[in-house]
């Protein structure tokens, strides 16, 4: 998120929590912004994508996002591979889910490379739910119906259906650095046969998750380095300054001394 903001998300009522431990393994966080009062300078955040899917429950004024608006109702925050920019002004009363990559699969059972609008998600009934969660004052009280709500999502055999986190944790292990043919080798599973369970169970590509691991890496050395831009990109594993400074770009939309210099 950006630091040069006069304003900070906990300024404004962000509150997270972590799931409940059965929960542990597919969500990340519950999150909610709710402040006390009128919001009336424009605060812009940038997010950036981790790999994974996100619902968001709005009943407040519509937020503005790079990727277009989010209106008072459901919402679905498809995988992305870029940041997006996020305005909050107005009336702001936002609850949120935050999966992790792979995470939401074994709720819904639809491929996550298929899964592009909520109204693909109608029969999980998550109309009702947004009119529940809007009479439940505590953020708490939003999180325990909203895990009950899950729970009765999770298929029983779960397990089966979340195979990924080997290899999320190969990919991350090695800070995105490995190329297809390793991952593929090191899991025993064809190439194809790597695609196929990325795109259905994550959304996006092993190549895609690896980028944004490793941006996710350049982003952390750069706030807490010294090191000059070309040594971070070799760290980092790009060729070159030049690979390195196309890719902070294309995935975050600034050069990396713009992204310091906020």
């Amino acid at each position: 998120m950006s630091r040069s903001l006069p304003l900070h998300l906990s300024e404004i009522g962000l509150q997270r929590m972590r799931p409940s431990p059965v929960l542990q393994p597919f969500i990340e966080w519950f999150w909610a912004i709710c402040p006390d009062q009128y919001v009336r300078e424009q605060h812009h955040e940038l997010m950036h994508s981790q790999g994974g899917l996100g619902l968001l429950f709005n009943w407040g004024d519509k937020l503005e996002s790079t990727y277009g608006h989010y209106q008072p109702s459901v919402s679905l925050e498809s995988v992305q591979l870029c940041s997006r920019k996020i305005t909050l002004t107005g009336n702001i009363q936002a609850f949120g889910i935050l999966f992790r990559p792979g995470g939401a699969f074994p709720f819904f059972d639809i491929p996550m490379h298929e899964l592009t609008c909520v109204d693909q998600l109608q029969s999980r009934h998550l109309s009702l739910l947004h009119d529940q969660l809007a009479d439940i004052p505590t953020f708490a009280g939003k999180v325990r119906r909203t895990e009950s709500w899950l729970t009765s999502l999770l298929h029983q055999d779960y397990r089966q259906l979340f195979t990924v986190p080997a290899l999320l944790k190969l990919i991350n292990d090695h800070q995105g650095q490995l190329s297809i043919q390793q991952i593929a080798r090191r899991s025993y599973l064809s190439e194809r046969k790597l695609e196929r369970i990325f795109k259905q169970k994550v959304g996006i590509s092993p190549k895609k998750y690896s980028r944004l691991v490793r941006l996710h890496q350049v982003r952390t050395v750069l706030k807490q380095s010294t090191l000059t831009l070309a040594d971070i990109s070799h760290l980092t594993g790009f060729y070159d300054q030049a690979h390195f400074n196309r890719e902070f770009m294309k995935i975050v939309g600034m050069t990396p001394g713009e992204y310091l210099s906020r």
